[in-house]
């Protein structure tokens, strides 16, 4: 008896799908040799990658890296070694001449995430990694205040928590932007004090017990667990649609729905969900993306749509997807 012709087309894709995995891991040497190294560095392996991008920022890198005895210039943002053999040599550690000039101290996968940033990307963007820590995109303690006095675990609107411990050490002034823009906002701090604070708490967590007996609280788990999963300090959730880097990454990263890779770099397996899309800065119109012989300029709304898509939804809004037609507050 033959089998029916979609168990057979089944079959034979789940065997392509194993030939296709074996040749392409068979492209990545476990070892490398020592000429290898000196010539290529990380390129030994990872030849193919993407340039990260095509602005003056990549001819800074490059210039850097070669005075930290890297060519390609991957040690100025990932650390590592670039005449490490195997994999877990080259990914260990850091040119001992950049770490002393405040660079990478090890080897960092995602060079944007907030905890690590302020020796990779704030290498060159000085000040930006401070900013991005202090900011609302970060602490979410407006969502948090609005959450809690919701839930009556507040009797004020003072913003008290975030979902980190912070100091504002340089006070409430505003650090960029217009003379205008910073004049606003003078105005605004002191129009609304509770608002605008230079010291936040970590939000609690919370027992069982003590929502069993204060039931409230379980306005401080549920921020916690659904609310406040969305902020640059962590990657997403990991479910389809929810893929990203951290800290700067968040945004100037690209991650497709999926979590795929569908760039060149022989080493990051395209089969396994949870990696960025190519290596690529998405920003301005000077640093363009290419995925697939498509290419595109600036921060698309679906990276936007990654965070933004619950509570007011302002992401899938812009893109006019809704979940249901709804009116005016009016009718």
């Amino acid at each position: 008896m033959k089998p029916p012709v979609s168990l057979t087309l089944f079959l034979s894709l789940i065997l392509s799908l194993f030939a296709w995995t074996a040749v392409a891991n068979a492209t990545v040497p476990e070892t490398v040799t020592s000429k290898a190294a000196k010539e290529k560095g990380c390129l030994s392996c990872h030849e193919g990658i993407e340039d990260f991008t095509e602005t003056r920022m990549w001819d800074d890198i490059l210039e850097e890296g070669a005075t930290h005895g890297d060519d390609n210039g991957c040690v100025i943002c990932h650390g590592g070694n670039p005449m490490g053999r195997n994999k877990d040599k080259a990914h260990k550690g850091a040119p001992k001449s950049l770490t002393a000039k405040g660079g990478p101290d090890h080897f960092y996968p995602d060079p944007g995430a907030i905890r690590i940033v302020e020796k990779s990307c704030g290498q060159c963007h000085s000040g930006y990694g401070d900013r991005l820590t202090k900011s609302l995109m970060n602490t979410e303690a407006g969502k948090l205040q609005g959450n809690l006095w919701s839930w009556g675990l507040q009797d004020n609107m003072k913003t008290i928590y975030g979902n980190y411990s912070l100091v504002d050490e340089d006070g409430l002034v505003p650090t960029v932007g217009t003379k205008q823009y910073k004049a606003h906002m003078k105005a605004h701090i002191a129009a609304y004090p509770d608002q605008t604070v230079a010291q936040i708490q970590q939000i609690p967590e919370v027992s069982v017990d003590e929502i069993m007996a204060h039931p409230n609280k379980a306005g401080i788990t549920y921020s916690r667990q659904q609310c406040q999963r969305c902020h640059v300090g962590v990657n997403g959730r990991e479910k389809r649609g929810d893929y990203r880097g951290s800290g700067c990454s968040a945004c100037h990263v690209p991650y497709s729905n999926d979590g795929f890779y569908e760039g060149g770099d022989p080493t990051i397996d395209k089969g396994q969900p949870g990696h960025l899309l190519v290596h690529r800065l998405q920003a301005g119109s000077k640093s363009p993306v290419t995925v697939n012989g498509h290419t595109y300029t600036g921060i698309p709304t679906e990276t936007c749509s990654s965070c933004h898509n619950r509570g007011k939804r302002v992401g899938v809004s812009y893109q006019g997807l809704m979940e249901f037609p709804y009116g005016s507050p009016f009718n």
